[in-house]
Formats: structure tokens, sequence, C-alpha cells
């Protein structure tokens, strides 16, 4: 689950540019469990099942990334004049997110999900590559949206400190 200091890093505001690194980090290793969470499904012999179940954990992993990042209450801000690129990419990943985000970011990962299907009909190897392919594909939806939710949330602490 993570360490104390890891949990708040995840669940409190950033107001400072070394916290929100520190959130990062604390959040990349969320990351990390969804991942091995996902390598261990591929073990799973149901063809589908283990479909099902990745979704879901990208599903939820992706939720927890954008409530770390405090997304709603970010793209909930209201700044007059022409909108800053933090913002429009923080409501352009809250939409993401609410329409069906992570079967999108997992088609993005196209060709290693159709070998990671194909390769559970081989026994043993067919599920270590599966596992493989599992946990590198989940870690890789989940840094990239982490690496886009930090941008969107660096934005937003620039600007606040600069109009505080």
């Amino acid at each position: 689950m993570g360490s104390k200091a890891d949990i708040l890093y995840r669940d409190f505001q950033a107001f400072t540019e070394e916290f929100l690194q520190k959130k990062r980090s604390a959040v990349e290793g969320m990351v990390l469990t969804h991942s091995l969470i996902s390598a261990a499904n591929g073990a799973n012999p149901i063809p589908g099942l283990n479909v099902a179940v990745d979704l879901g954990n990208v599903v939820k992993m992706l939720d927890r990334v954008a409530t770390a990042y405090n997304l709603d209450i970010i793209a909930a801000t209201v700044v007059p004049g022409s909108p800053p690129a933090w913002l429009l990419a923080a409501r352009n990943l809250v939409k993401l997110l609410a329409s069906e985000g992570a079967l999108l970011l997992l088609k993005a990962a196209g060709t290693p999900a159709i070998m990671q299907q194909v390769g559970k009909y081989i026994p043993v190897f067919g599920m270590l590559v599966s596992a493989g392919l599992g946990f590198l594909i989940v870690r890789s939806v989940g840094l990239k949206y982490v690496e886009e939710c930090h941008e969107a949330a660096a934005g937003y602490l620039r600007d606040s400190l600069k109009a505080g």
C-alpha cells in the first residue's frame, strides 16, 4: 500500500514544487502496485476474464491518480480571459477519464494487449508472457496518465503561487 509518507503525499494538496515532486513519486508507486496486480492477473486461465479484471484495475488506477492530483478541483477552476494550458489539460483529462478513458488508453497499448491474449494459449511460458505484458501495459498507461496529471497540477501550482 505504501508508507505513511506516501499516503500523505498522495492525499494532500501540494502547495510547493517539492511537495508536488514527492506526490509524483508516491503516485508512481501506486501505479507500480496496480501494474503488479495486472501481472498477477496474467496467470488467470479464463480467456476474457483477465481483460475485464485488467480494465477494472486500470479504471481504479486512473481514478486514484486523478484524485491524488485533485484534477476535479483544478478542472473546476474559473480563470478569467483565455484559459491557461494547464486548465484545458485538466478538463480534457477529467473528460477522458469520465468517458471510457481506461478503454481508450488500453486500446493505445494495442499490439501488446493482443500478444498478451494470444500468449495465454501457450502453457506456462504463455502465462509468463501474459503476466509480463499485463504489467508493462498497465505501467505504461499509468505513467503516461501520471505525467499528464502532473503537468496540469504543476501549471496550476505555478499560477497559484504567482497570484498569491
